[in-house]
C-alpha cells in the first residue's frame, strides 16, 4: 500500500533537510552567452545565495536566465531560432552538487508555468530530468506529451522499462502558473518504492514499485549505475525548426533525510 499521509509526514520530519533554490534580484546567471554542451565549463550557471547550479545548452537552446513577470522572479528556459547544426534543442541547469539516494523519502515542489506562446511539439520533450547517470537517464521525470504545447506527463524509467511510461498526466493553462509537489522513493527493486504527483493538498496521481537503474547497468565509462540521482531543470527536445518552446519555474524546494 502507498504511504499515507501521516507516516510519510513523519519520515520527513526525522533529521530532513531542505534546499531552497532562490531567484533573488542579487541571484544571477555566470556567462550565459557562453553556455555549451560541456556543463563543467563555469558558464551558464546560476548562480544563487545558497546553491549553484550548471548551465548546460546545445542547439537552439539558450542559456537560462532569470526573467521578472509582473513583479516575480522566475527561471526562464528557452528554444527558439536556427537550430545551431544540431538536432537537439537543449536548455538545462542541473544540482549536479547534491545527490538524491535510493530508498529514502524525497519531496520536490515547485511552481511551473508554459506561456501561451509555446508551440505545439511533434516529439516528446523533457522539463524535468533525474538524472542516475549516462546513458540511463532520466530515471523519471516531467514531458510535455507529443502533439500538445501544455499537456505534461510524470514518468518513470528502470531495469523493466528503459523506455519509459507515463502513470499520470495534467493539462496546464497557458500563461498561469501551477504549483506541484512531487514525493517519491526511489529503488530499483523494492516493489514499494513510489513516486506520487500532488496539487493542492491533494495525491492527484501515483505510481507503485521499482524504477530507477540497478547495478547490474553500466554508466557511461563502465562504472556501476549509482544509487542516487540529481535533479535537472529545463528543456530537453529533438529540434523543431521555426518553433518555439519555453517554460519557466520558481519556488522550488527539496526535503531529503541527510547522507549516511
Amino acid at each position: 500500500m502507498f504511504l499515507g499521509f501521516a507516516f510519510y509526514a513523519m519520515l520527513l520530519a526525522s533529521d530532513s533537510l531542505k534546499l531552497s533554490i532562490p531567484i533573488g534580484d542579487t541571484d544571477g546567471i555566470r556567462n550565459p552567452h557562453l553556455c555549451a554542451e560541456k556543463i563543467n565549463d563555469g558558464h551558464g550557471d546560476l548562480l544563487t545565495s545558497q546553491v549553484m547550479l550548471r548551465g548546460k545548452c546545445e542547439g537552439n537552446g539558450q542559456s537560462a536566465s532569470i526573467a521578472n513577470l509582473d513583479g516575480r522572479n522566475a527561471l526562464q528556459f528557452l528554444a527558439a531560432g536556427e537550430s545551431l547544426h544540431s538536432k537537439v534543442s537543449r536548455t538545462e541547469l542541473a544540482l549536479t552538487s547534491l545527490n538524491l539516494e535510493f530508498d529514502k523519502p524525497i519531496t520536490i515542489t515547485f511552481d511551473l508555468m508554459i506561456p501561451s506562446s509555446a508551440d505545439v511539439t511533434n516529439g516528446f520533450y523533457y522539463l524535468m530530468q533525474f538524472w542516475q547517470c549516462s546513458p540511463l537517464s532520466p530515471l523519471g521525470g516531467i514531458r510535455v506529451v507529443r502533439g500538445s504545447s501544455h499537456k505534461i506527463n510524470f514518468m518513470t524509467r528502470g531495469d523493466d522499462s528503459e523506455v519509459g511510461s507515463s502513470f499520470y498526466s495534467l493539462e496546464l493553462k497557458p500563461g498561469e502558473w501551477t504549483a506541484l509537489e512531487l514525493r517519491l522513493n526511489v529503488s530499483s527493486e523494492d516493489e514499494f518504492s513510489y513516486f506520487e504527483v500532488w496539487s493542492k493538498g491533494a495525491l492527484v496521481g501515483k505510481r507503485i514499485g521499482p524504477f530507477g537503474f540497478s547495478s547490474k547497468f553500466s554508466c557511461k565509462g563502465n562504472s556501476k549505475a549509482p544509487e542516487h540521482f540529481r535533479l535537472k531543470l529545463g528543456i530537453y527536445k529533438e529540434y523543431e525548426d521555426k518553433k518555439r518552446f519555453e517554460a519557466f519555474f520558481d519556488n522550488i524546494q527539496l526535503t531529503f533525510p541527510p547522507s549516511k
